[in-house]
Parts: C-alpha cells; structure tokens; sequence
C-alpha cells in the first residue's frame, strides 16, 4: 500500500474519530462530559459551553475534506488541513476533561501528529 492511500486513511479516520468523539461528548453518553475546566474557569454557563463543544463538526469536516484532496491532487488541501489540525488541538485542549480515561492521549491526537507530519513534509505524499 503507498504512503498517500495511508496518509489519505488516516486524515479520514482522524475526521471520522472527531464525529464519534464529539458526538458522544455532546450527548454526554459513554463516560464523557461537555464540562470544560478552561471554559468554566472563565464562568462561562454551561449551555454555551456545551454549544462551542460542536466546535468538533469542523476538524471532522475539514479532514474528511483533506482526505479527499490529497487524494484527488487538490492544491487546496493542505490549507484545510492546517484548520482542522489547528482546531482538533484547541478542541482537545478545551474539552481535556471531557474525554474518559479509557481513551489513551496518543491515540487519540495520532491523526494530528499524522496530519502535521505530511503538512510539514516529514511524510512524502506526493
């Protein structure tokens, strides 16, 4: 298998991984919760902070939409790469308390540190 059918796998899992993970912490289901202790430090009321959890919707688009890219050859792909990456971190940042303890912090950023790796051109998709 070529390293840019796995490179376009793993932006498409990690997207993927974001719709699960978030819904099942929107819906509070599985162990999870929309308490944010960053967010709540800020007294923020938890209706806004369980609204700004959906912030998950856009890494999971934006890696569905980078998977098709790179797959495709689009020029664009990289730049919405760089978006989701960006905000799958703030999202893993913000909502750390969110996640059950049973979800190992590697896995669960490996499609980040797969996405930063092609973006910064460790991995050779070309």
């Amino acid at each position: 298998m070529d390293i840019q059918l796995l490179f376009v796998i793993a932006l498409a899992v990690h997207g993927i991984c974001h719709a699960y993970l978030g819904l099942v912490t929107f819906l509070d289901l599985r162990g999870t919760s929309v308490r944010s202790s960053i967010l709540d430090s800020m007294g923020l009321d938890i209706g806004l902070v369980r609204a700004l959890s959906l912030i998950w919707v856009i890494p999971f688009i934006a890696f569905i939409a980078s998977a098709w890219g790179v797959w495709t050859g689009a020029v664009w792909w990289d730049t919405v790469a760089w978006g989701g990456t960006v905000i799958s971190v703030t999202y893993f940042i913000l909502y750390w308390n969110s996640f059950p303890s049973i979800i190992p912090i590697l896995g669960i950023n490996m499609g980040n540190v797969v996405a930063l790796a092609g973006l910064l051109g460790f991995i050779n998709i070309a």
